[in-house]
């Protein structure tokens, strides 16, 4: 499987604004305060249109697990046709916040700290 270059710089790119979340209060707390969108697509994120984006942080005592969509559930002809056409949203959820989408998976729980 061949990855598209705008994807590997959407996913550096988030990877680069995760590593600045864990360190920049302001940004964290304009995350929180509902900013999440904005501040991703500033980043270089590439952010689809409507999709609610949640940023979510593990805490101490807190891991978050993110499962792929129900196999089960109705899709609407738009996104049938960009799984169809090989279209791709990556969003890895693996680097101690995760960024989710509700087409995303998780990658697994980071190592809590001794």
């Amino acid at each position: 499987m061949q990855i598209a270059q705008e994807d590997v710089t959407s996913l550096l790119a988030l990877d680069r604004f995760g590593q600045r979340y864990r360190s920049d209060a302001a940004l964290r707390d304009a995350v929180d305060g509902g900013d999440a969108r904005r501040l991703l697509q500033e980043a270089g994120v590439s952010v689809p249109a409507g999709y609610d984006i949640r940023v979510v942080a593990d805490t101490e005592d807190t891991i978050h697990v993110v499962m792929p969509p129900d196999p089960n559930a109705d899709l609407e002809d738009e996104t049938l046709d960009a799984v169809v056409g090989g279209g791709s949203m990556a969003t890895p959820s693996c680097m101690g916040t995760s960024v989710t989408a509700t087409m995303s998976s998780a990658c697994g729980p980071a190592e809590k700290p001794e």
